[in-house]
């Protein structure tokens, strides 16, 4: 357990160092195609709702309904705004889609029945990272479920930007990669890309950076979860929020 969590901790490391950085991001541009930012609306309504919510620096804190503060934000609210708007999306088909904004920090975690880290002494990154673990397993079962619905679920990682959330829950990480990370733009670019893509040139479910599909795992690292165990996490969520169950279910 202890050699794996290390090993995780390490390739992370690297992968995101080459590739999370802005040097990753402007080698990955040269692949890019502008045409593939180009699009005609004329005629057409466009609402794009960004499912980026994220808090890194989060404590123990409870809300009114007693849920720990970084889980009520990451999952719970991304789950329950995204299953509320599902009859309007519905009606926007075959175009509509839902592209939510995982983290990196998720390749070092995974998929933990303890949604609310009742278990052990809290750690806020750690927390941050299995919630953005969890928004993965969720776009996948939400392309499982809705799949006739004509709505595809993408999530993405827009790798590591400066922000001034960053730079309050990371100042040691800021820092140090200081002029090294990624602008605003370059962050949201993937998932600029995703909204003005044909439906038919992506993978529902799919995770994506950087304009392209990307893997949900790191080699070796022990985190890819059974359907199984997502149907289990995904039943205790619903429970938690206290949502109707999909009609397929």
């Amino acid at each position: 357990m202890f050699i794996q969590k290390a090993w995780r901790t390490a390739a992370f490391g690297l992968y995101g160092f080459t590739q999370f950085t802005k040097s990753g991001f402007l080698e990955h541009a040269k692949k890019f195609r502008e045409e593939d930012m180009q699009i005609r609306l004329d005629g057409k309504n466009c609402l794009v709702t960004g499912a980026n919510s994220g808090i890194g620096f989060a404590t123990a804190e409870g809300l009114a309904k007693q849920l720990e503060l970084n889980f009520a934000v990451n999952v719970a609210a991304t789950y329950t705004l995204t299953e509320l708007v599902m009859p309007l999306l519905e009606k926007a088909a075959p175009d509509a889609r839902v592209i939510t904004v995982s983290s990196g920090g998720m390749y070092t975690e995974p998929l933990n029945k303890d949604l609310q880290f009742n278990d052990g002494n809290f750690d806020g990154t750690q927390q941050y990272s299995r919630n953005k673990r969890v928004q993965v397993a969720l776009t996948e079962w939400w392309s499982e479920k809705y799949r006739e619905k004509g709505v595809g679920f993408y999530s993405m990682h827009p790798g590591w930007a400066d922000t001034p959330g960053v730079a309050k829950s990371l100042p040691g990480f800021s820092e140090k990669l200081s002029g090294k990370l990624r602008s605003n733009d370059e962050g949201a670019d993937t998932v600029i890309w995703l909204a003005l893509q044909p439906t038919e040139k992506l993978a529902t479910g799919a995770f994506y950076f950087d304009r392209a599909e990307a893997p949900k795992h790191l080699k070796f690292a022990g985190t890819a979860a059974s359907h199984s165990q997502i149907n289990s996490i995904v039943n205790n969520i619903m429970s938690i929020c206290g949502l109707p169950r999909p009609a397929n279910m």
